[in-house]
């Protein structure tokens, strides 16, 4: 029995991870949330990770209203999405493009306690953002 604990342990660890699904409506505005603390967002759309970065209101720079790899190369010429700071993703027209799954490097890590003495860390929220059929 005590040779299964730490299956149990990860388990429990994983059923507790926050996913979530989100359906968006195609031409249409869609928000995002995970907290205040996020300044920058990330999505991985097609087997790769892009990174969006909140900035002043009037700040239209690339990394402000592009969709950029890790070392800020923009991938993505459009500028339908912004990050504000106040945390929210807008992405003001969804498209096919955005289905994805969207998550915050910025967001705190979940500690839980799996028994006494015995704690264990949670994924970050995962946001599967799918496209609606009408």
């Amino acid at each position: 029995m005590i040779k299964y604990f730490p299956i149990f342990g990860a388990l429990v660890v994983i059923s507790l991870a926050s996913v979530a699904i989100l359906q968006a409506e195609l031409n249409q505005f869609t928000q995002l949330e995970l907290g205040t603390e996020v300044r920058t967002w990330g999505r991985t759309v097609g087997g790769k990770k892009e990174y969006l970065k909140a900035c002043a209101d009037n700040d239209n720079s690339n990394k402000c209203i592009h969709w950029s790899d890790e070392k800020g190369n923009v991938i993505s010429s459009t500028s339908r999405s912004r990050v504000f700071n106040n945390g929210s993703l807008i992405i003001y027209s969804f498209q096919k493009a955005d289905v994805g799954g969207y998550f915050s490097p910025d967001e705190r890590e979940r500690v839980v306690e799996l028994s006494e003495n015995s704690f264990g860390a949670l994924p970050r929220t995962l946001i599967n953002l799918i496209h609606m059929f009408v």
